[in-house]
């Protein structure tokens, strides 16, 4: 038996597996599907208490296979998919409030993600159905890829719409993509993946991750555990908290941090100073240990103090992207920027003040390629 097979489903007993002679088309039981009851359980599923819906949510994610195994990848993906889909709102959002320039830009650059869900329809098309087809299964294949020239169409509108900065457009395009991806990631975790899963053999499986590894995945192979792999193939053992490329331990991001030449200062979302880099004797803006826990403004006098409590308030607005200044203060040239700190859900989580002397900078004339 399998050890890929379903908990509920098992071989030696034909009498339980699907007829493939008598089965009718696939494609009227993806139909068969009720988008809309299953729409009411997740709406019933928010209200469960938090410990119960982390433990459903875990049920769920080993319902289908173990940690490497095909269908684990396109499960994987499929989160990863709905979780673009909520950042491209959230920018939807901040367009409508603001249309800056930043935020069309991430609207581009959001579209041009999500274009890489084409590598998970391409290994389905062209490794998973095969198999099916091979095992006279042809309708679920047939609908997926008239569902997959669809999406994959809509992003290409969507790409277009950004670029013309149409938020209307885009905004309507997005709906469109929004709701065919979700029916598609529903098709398959409720209908094609399970068929899959109780009819391809231990021995197709193998041969579908091969191929697919050929392939390649969306998102999924630039992400940090792509990263992980390639240190423990290489036997390279690196300590430290994992960030997005790469790892550094906390006497290091310390280090960084106090030796950089400018002087940060972060602030939570309750306008707290939370952190600040101290190992510079010459700081153009003090800061002390006591400032840790006090309200921004309070370390500003009052003319100062209302300009920031106005770049606090845009930023948790979403009226501006960042703020910057620029003055003389004695022999020195300040550079000064305010940096808002957004959360993946697009929630204002603080900003952070960073200050350069650039007066240096400003007299740097000619080249300097060579060791003095």
């Amino acid at each position: 038996m399998s050890k890929f097979l379903l908990p509920f489903q098992k071989r030696q007993k034909p009498e339980i597996a699907i007829e493939r002679t008598t089965l009718r088309t696939e494609t009227e039981e993806i139909d068969k599907i009720d988008i809309e009851k299953l729409k009411q359980s997740k709406s019933a599923e928010k209200k469960m208490p938090f410990f119960a819906r982390k433990k459903k949510a875990k049920e769920k994610e080993n319902t289908y296979s173990p940690s490497g195994h095909p269908v684990d990848f396109f499960m994987q993906e499929n989160r990863y998919a709905e979780k673009i889909l909520k950042e491209i709102k959230q920018t939807i959002k901040k367009i409508e409030n603001s249309n800056l320039p930043v935020f069309w830009q991430n609207a581009q650059a959001l579209t041009e993600v999500i274009k890489d869900i084409e590598l998970h329809f391409k290994r389905e098309e062209e490794i998973l159905f095969p198999c099916l087809e091979a095992n006279n299964m042809f309708g679920l294949s047939a609908h997926f890829i008239n569902l997959h020239k669809e999406i994959k169409k809509t992003i290409r509108n969507m790409s277009q719409a950004a670029k013309n900065r149409n938020i209307s457009n885009f905004k309507s395009l997005f709906v469109n993509l929004s709701l065919l991806l979700k029916d598609s990631i529903t098709k398959e975790e409720q209908t094609l993946f399970p068929t899959a899963l109780s009819q391809l053999t231990e021995n197709e499986w193998s041969q579908i991750r091969a191929e697919a590894k050929k392939i390649g995945y969306a998102w999924l192979d630039a992400s940090s555990d792509a990263l992980k792999t390639h240190i423990q193939k290489t036997d390279i053992k690196i300590d430290g908290f994992r960030l997005d490329a790469g790892f550094l331990t906390l006497d290091k991001i310390e280090f960084l941090l106090n030796k950089i030449p400018v002087e940060i200062t972060v602030i939570n979302s309750d306008d707290q100073i939370v952190y600040y880099n101290h190992d510079n004797n010459s700081r153009i803006f003090p800061r002390s240990i006591g400032n840790i826990g006090e309200k921004y403004s309070h370390v500003y006098d009052s003319k100062d103090a209302k300009k920031i409590s106005k770049i606090i308030s845009n930023f948790k607005k979403q009226k501006s992207a960042s703020e910057e200044f620029y003055f003389q203060k004695d022999e020195a040239y300040i550079y000064l920027r305010y940096l808002p700190i957004f959360g993946d859900a697009g929630d204002y989580q603080g900003l952070v003040e960073i200050v350069q002397n650039i007066a240096d900078l400003k007299l740097i004339t000619g080249e300097k390629t060579e060791l003095e």
